[in-house]
């Protein structure tokens, strides 16, 4: 693809100069600095009818044609727009418009003859000064920051876009982690933004200009009453910026539509200047539905890796095709090529990470992002440094634990980090599970899930287990040689059997040692009290979990996930060792935000009886909300008409 600019610099003169760059045919290193053709646009022009055209309700398309004709017109006739117009193949080509009265008119509505260039998927337009060099890839997930600045007014429909946001990635679990805050302070919000460091920043809400020093803002509708964020604040907050900034923010409260439109680009020009790869904001208040499909339409896009322009311009298209004239009101300003916006990867194959959703995703779709929870089990943001060698999550019956642990288990695995997954459960159906049994689904579950760093080690373990569990020492083979295990139960009945027993728990913590390496290891066991209590007290916990929870397998660490009065009963002093992290039922207060999520993730839309079970529940006494509760709703309805 070639790479133009479109320069528009500040005016001298009698005009505005204006120099055309590519990368066609140019020195690679110099094509920036060394313009193919100019041109001067008359300063005289009278601009204002085309820099309001989106600002006026009542404009129809003819006006909207007409602007869209002449801001072409400033350009199509002279060097450089002969030059842009003679290009072939695909072209992106970036708007560097840099004097502040040209850089607000609607350059989105630009029409060429019949074809309106912001929507043409060969010839791709985006605004923005084009920046040197690539940006450094980062593991997923995607983290994504939505923040509601006003959740109460029924026209910004604040609710509709989140589950909108949350519709468009549910199809790539593990991938994406969205955090959502509700009416925060801005003390909030900014305690927020500098735990998580998100790679994408979405606003929901009103700007405007702050009454009180007239800074461009955005405004946060709080308990306490209406703060604001200015544009001031934003640029000296010190903040890590985001990769992308999305920022739909109705201005219809504040000010007249010059004003407004004004405090529209400072505030995304504040953004940019603390280092925001991309900008997408609104140059006129867009409506409600057309703000939630074009929201879903980014992100769906950006969800299944199209670059930020692609994305932008399907979701315009999207809205054009229906038509829309809200299609022309989002406005991207980028710094860096566009597929270097959000360079995310996967830390493992995409075909590995297929097989892994096949397993997975039945179990992971539905699964509420509950934040502090996954940042304990994660580590922060960092996603694997943690700060513990072993932790206990318990909480009641139906609580989540296992979703919320197989989520951040199956994390990991995108990232390409060493976890695996051990459910007792899965052993047999009885609250009777040996001690040996535990130690062999370990064993299993290395060999599935790392095959290469498990082979030997596991091999290895199994033969040492195939002679401890008759009452013999294991002999020195080679690889070839090692003997497989048959299954068998454990016969080492003699007065030497403490002995054994305790080589075979060496012999585990040694393999799991050697699959570790240098690299850390998270092993899950799930359900732990599917052992007997004798088995637990007497030979996992001393055997297995203290070692781990004390450090002695520097790069092993062991999650353990059981309710929290069976974990008390049976798992002795690894309590004590272990950092906690206890799983509680959801507030009753949040059930309509929690019930939209579950919606939103199973494709559920919030409407009908829906709606309506969700509505009543929320008026229901009582604290919390049980987990349990959304599937059963969700199973007595039928099947969403649309299907995941």
């Amino acid at each position: 693809m070639i790479t133009s600019i479109i320069r528009v610099d500040p005016p001298q003169g009698a005009g505005y100069p204006v120099g055309f760059y590519t990368d066609h045919g140019t020195d690679p290193g110099t094509w920036r600095d060394q313009p193919v053709a100019r041109c001067v646009i008359a300063a005289g022009a009278d601009l204002d009818p085309v820099r309001t055209v989106l600002l006026r309700a009542a404009s129809d398309s003819i006006v909207r044609r007409a602007a869209g004709e002449a801001l072409h017109g400033l350009i199509a006739a002279t060097d450089v727009g002969q030059a842009w117009a003679a290009q072939q193949g695909r072209v992106r080509t970036f708007f560097d418009i840099r004097p502040p009265e040209l850089r607000a008119l609607p350059w989105e509505l630009m029409l060429d003859g019949n074809r309106q260039l912001f929507l043409d998927a060969t010839r791709t337009c985006v605004r923005g000064h084009l920046g040197p060099g690539p940006k450094e890839e980062f593991l997923v997930p995607v983290r994504l920051l939505v923040v509601v600045g006003n959740a109460r007014d029924p026209n910004l429909r604040a609710a509709d876009e989140v589950d909108a946001i949350r519709r468009a990635v549910k199809e790539w679990p593990g991938e994406w982690h969205i955090d959502v805050l509700w009416e925060p302070s801005p003390t909030a919000l900014f305690d927020r933004f500098e735990a998580l460091r998100p790679h994408v920043f979405h606003f929901i809400g009103h700007s405007g200009i702050d009454p009180g020093d007239e800074s461009p803002m955005l405004e946060l509708l709080t308990d306490t009453g209406v703060r604001t964020v200015t544009s001031h604040l934003i640029g000296n907050s010190g903040l890590a910026a985001p990769r992308f900034v999305f920022l739909n923010a109705c201005r219809a409260s504040y000010g007249d539509s010059g004003e407004a439109h004004r405090a529209s680009w400072a505030v995304a020009e504040a953004f940019e200047e603390l280092g925001a790869d991309a900008v997408l904001s609104m140059q006129g208040d867009i409506p409600s539905e057309s703000a939630v499909g074009f929201a879903e339409s980014v992100y769906t896009a950006l969800a299944a890796g199209k670059p930020i322009d692609e994305a932008v311009r399907l979701a315009r298209a999207a809205l054009f095709r229906k038509p829309d004239p809200a299609w022309a009101l989002p406005t991207l300003l980028v710094r860096r090529q566009p597929e270097e916006v959000l360079p995310w990867r996967l830390g493992v194959s995409r075909q590995n990470a297929k097989r892994i959703a096949r397993s997975w995703y039945g179990s992971l779709r539905s699964t509420i992002d509950r934040t502090d929870e996954h940042w304990r089990l994660w580590g922060g943001p960092d996603f694997d440094a943690t700060d513990w060698h072993a932790l206990l999550v318990c909480g009641g019956a139906n609580r989540g634990k296992t979703s919320l642990i197989r989520s951040c288990v199956y994390t990991w695995h995108l990232r390409g980090c060493q976890a695996v997954y051990t459910d007792l459960r899965s052993i047999n159906d009885d609250d009777n599970v040996s001690w040996l049994d535990v130690l062999r689904a370990v064993a299993s579950t290395l060999a599935l899930c790392m095959p290469e760093r498990s082979e030997g080690p596991v091999r290895l373990f199994l033969h040492q287990l195939a002679h401890l569990r008759r009452g013999d020492w294991p002999p020195d083979a080679a690889h070839e040689d090692l003997t497989p295990d048959d299954g068998g139960r454990w016969q080492a009945a003699h007065e030497g059997e403490p002995e054994l027993r305790a080589r075979l728990f060496e012999a585990a913590r040694t393999m799991l040692s050697e699959v570790a390496g240098q690299e850390p290891l998270t092993l899950v066991i799930d359900h732990i009290a599917k052992a007997l209590p004798s088995e637990l007290g007497d030979s996992l916990v001393p055997g297995l979990l203290i070692p781990i929870a004390e450090g002695e397998l520097p790069n092993v660490r062991i999650i353990v996930a059981e309710q929290t009065d069976a974990a008390r009963r049976l798992l002795g002093e690894f309590t004590t060792l272990a950092g906690s992290l206890t799983v509680e039922p959801f507030p009753q207060a949040q059930t309509v935000q929690i019930f939209r999520e579950y919606g939103a993730r199973v494709h559920r839309p919030y409407t009908d009886q829906w709606k309506s079970m969700v509505e009543t529940l929320s008026t229901l006494p009582g604290p919390w909300l049980e987990p349990v509760t959304l599937t059963q709703l969700n199973g007595l309805l039928p099947p969403p008409a649309v299907r995941p």
